[in-house]
């Protein structure tokens, strides 16, 4: 514990509004410590702890509730971020409080992804199902495949039940307005195993909203990993 002789008391807001590049903050001066607080505001950064030598704002002075806005971040991006009240002890601060940006819309290409940063759902990617999860291994953990096509890790879907389970893996949002005869490749392997025979489905839909359109299904048996190439339509939508 640090007791400082005449700070002020600093409360921090956790965020809100957040978007790619926004989010509204904040935080209370609950005492002014015996010296009139002369500024007070919110610190960020994406590094634990930030202060008023990196980015932060100004939102008056004195004691009470106050509001910051926090600009010109970076979409899909963890930021750190505290309140401050300054007064004639020095600079004090609240809690170091965090929270995400939101994803940006992918409207550059070409795009890839090869599932090798982490063992787990790729950033601004999302699944439909929590069971049965996507998978992010080599092969199948087993020998249907016994590796991966490229690197270390695929995506797999692996449903040990004969249960007919489904979980849609979804890209993030794009937008390809600015091309013109776009084209999905990707590498593909499902062999049969005892039997059972899984299957995958290619859709798209053109908003958040929208129905989900199928564009190609496989439903044999693909023993080895085979290269895959659909023509996409409706380019000039999302």
């Amino acid at each position: 514990m640090t007791f400082t002789p005449g700070a002020a008391i600093v409360t921090t807001t956790a965020a809100s509004a957040i978007t790619q590049t926004t989010a509204t903050a904040g935080g209370n001066v609950t005492t002014d410590g015996g010296s009139a607080v002369t500024a007070r505001g919110t610190c960020w950064s994406t590094s634990a702890n930030p202060t008023i030598a990196g980015s932060h704002t100004t939102d008056g002075s004195g004691t009470g509730v106050f509001t910051s806005s926090l600009t010109s971040l970076t979409a899909n991006t963890t930021y750190h971020h505290r309140a401050y009240a300054t007064n004639g002890g020095g600079t004090t601060y609240g809690s170091d409080l965090t929270f995400t940006t939101s994803c940006g819309i992918v409207n550059t290409l070409p795009f890839t992804e090869g599932f090798e940063a982490l063992p787990s759902t790729p950033a601004c990617w999302s699944e439909e199902n929590a069971t049965p999860a996507w998978q992010y291994i080599a092969g199948d953990g087993g020998t249907h495949p016994n590796g991966a096509h490229t690197g270390a890790r695929n995506a797999c879907l692996k449903d040990v039940t004969t249960v007919d389970n489904k979980n849609k893996l979804m890209t993030p949002v794009m937008d390809l307005s600015g091309y013109t005869n776009v084209v999905l490749t990707f590498w593909h392997t499902q062999a049969v195993w005892n039997g059972d025979q899984d299957q995958l489905a290619i859709f798209y839909k053109t908003s958040s909203g929208g129905a989900w359109v199928l564009l190609q299904t496989y439903t044999a048996s693909v023993t080895a990993w085979t290269q895959r190439t659909i023509n996409l339509p409706n380019t000039g939508s999302y």
